[in-house]
């Protein structure tokens, strides 16, 4: 800080920043942490990654066998979708009314409070936490209770018609909360109504094939320059098992020229612990033939967003079944996200299109295999 006559200031019990954020501080902190992240490209989560230590990853030189096994996975899977839906109205306003009338699941909204929170802000290698140190509550106080447009509001959210709208709004018996605090009622209302909308959408899907549009072999050409600890494995050395039968190539490359260093070696992108065990054991299993990770640009269109599963496998035993496998740490559904839980719905919907194809969400090779 600076005093008024532009001098600094180093006395700690002066220079305090203030923060006063519209939001809780545990909220505040984790977008900041998620900003810094975003603008340095730094992940704050487990150790901090090495800037020196950075490869080029690039598709490597297969074998015969190798290439014409990419080949016949890829192109079984390459095409691309669009989705229609099939919405059945009564079905969405029943289910609407239903959880709404379910105060356990959707409380009462309560009057506007007025809370205060103080706290403090550690940064450290392990990421940015705020520590609470005050919290002050009371309630607020108005004339007039400002109430917005109710159906414009919702239908700039969920894009449903006025008569489906009036319709919940009317059954679920809850109009009255919308002059007790009509942003929380609003809020809560669209909160209910997306999720089930959500859920009938893709109840609802089918996907049909473009005709003449596929992804291309090209989406792995480009080479892409990342820390080493995005890579499984991260070095090539005696004591690590070296991964074969995959697409990919690390190089690692010299801290300050960025020219090659040492020997490339096979790797996968990962972005967690069970990839890493995946692809370790992908790589160890003769029944796998061949595997690789999707890019990220093979996406999948949903109500939800675009969605990118993880990888394909081609495996065989008695005999050959192409796999493409969506890994987490638990397949169990209610330890999913419920977002997870809809967008790997919309995978099996897409890749049922596709000939001898079999999509599946595991947490291990052994799961993938399992019948």
């Amino acid at each position: 800080a600076v005093n008024q006559q532009g001098e600094r200031i180093h006395d700690k019990s002066i220079n305090v920043l203030t923060v006063i954020p519209n939001e809780s501080y545990e909220v505040f902190a984790r977008t900041l942490q998620q900003e810094i992240e975003d603008e340095t490209d730094v992940s704050f989560k487990g150790r901090v990654k090495n800037a020196r230590a950075k490869a080029r990853v690039q598709r490597k030189a297969l074998s015969a066998e190798d290439e014409a096994l990419f080949k016949a996975i890829w192109q079984r899977i390459n095409y691309q979708t669009r989705y229609s839906v099939t919405l059945d109205t009564p079905e969405l306003i029943e289910k609407c009314v239903k959880v709404l009338t379910d105060t356990n699941q959707y409380p009462k909204v309560q009057a506007p409070k007025v809370r205060s929170r103080k706290a403090k802000l550690h940064m450290n290698e392990e990421g940015i936490q705020g520590v609470e140190t005050g919290i002050d509550e009371s309630n607020a106080s108005y004339q007039n209770v400002p109430v917005p447009d109710v159906y414009a509001y919702i239908q700039n959210r969920v894009h449903l018609t006025r008569s489906t709208l009036f319709a919940i709004l009317d059954q679920s018996n809850r109009l009255d909360e919308l002059l007790i605090n009509p942003q929380a009622f609003l809020d809560t209302v669209v909160a209910a109504i997306k999720t089930e909308l959500q859920a009938l959408l893709v109840k609802g899907i089918e996907y049909h094939e473009i005709n003449g549009k596929r992804y291309e072999m090209t989406l792995f050409d480009e080479p892409v320059e990342t820390y080493l600890s995005s890579v499984y494995p991260q070095t090539r050395d005696d004591v690590t098992t070296p991964l074969n039968k995959t697409l990919l190539e690390a190089q690692p490359l010299e801290s300050d020229t960025q020219d090659p260093k040492g020997d490339a070696f096979s790797c996968v992108m990962s972005d967690s612990e069970v990839e890493n065990t995946f692809a370790h054991e992908c790589s160890l299993d003769p029944r796998v033939r061949f595997f690789f990770k999707l890019p990220g640009k093979f996406k999948i269109a949903t109500p939800l967003g675009t969605y990118n599963p993880d990888w394909a496998v081609v495996f065989e035993n008695e005999e050959r079944v192409y796999f493409v496998a969506e890994t987490k740490s638990s397949t169990v559904k209610a330890d999913l996200r419920r977002n997870e839980r809809l967008k790997i719905e919309c995978g099996h919907r897409h890749f049922n299109l596709a000939d001898d194809v079999v999509f599946k969400e595991v947490s291990s090779l052994s799961g993938l295999v399992a019948q």
